[in-house]
């Protein structure tokens, strides 16, 4: 990732990824999850940065899934594989 890249957290819980994202000087972060706790955690843990336009916190895909497309030279990380840093935000 690099700074001002734009960031899609699938599966982003209550943000672990997204604060790392950020922190590392991500322009925006689509943050997605399917469970409605996990996303109203993370919209408390971010909601400066919501306000701000920096990150945004959406409901997940009801059936279960989702397709995604992405442009040739994008970086696709998983959050769950993320390493784990104390990075303040939050848990259930």
């Amino acid at each position: 990732m690099q700074p001002g890249d734009v960031v899609l957290d699938c599966g982003a819980s209550v943000g672990l990824f997204t604060r790392e994202a950020l922190d590392l000087g991500a322009s925006v972060v689509l943050a997605i999850d399917p469970d409605i706790e996990s996303l109203k955690a993370l919209r408390s843990n971010f909601a400066a940065e919501i306000e701000q336009g920096k990150c945004r916190g959406e409901a997940g895909w009801p059936s279960g899934e989702m397709e995604l497309a992405a442009p040739a030279g994008s970086v696709l990380l998983n959050s769950a594989a993320a390493e784990q840093a104390d990075t303040g935000v939050q848990d259930l």
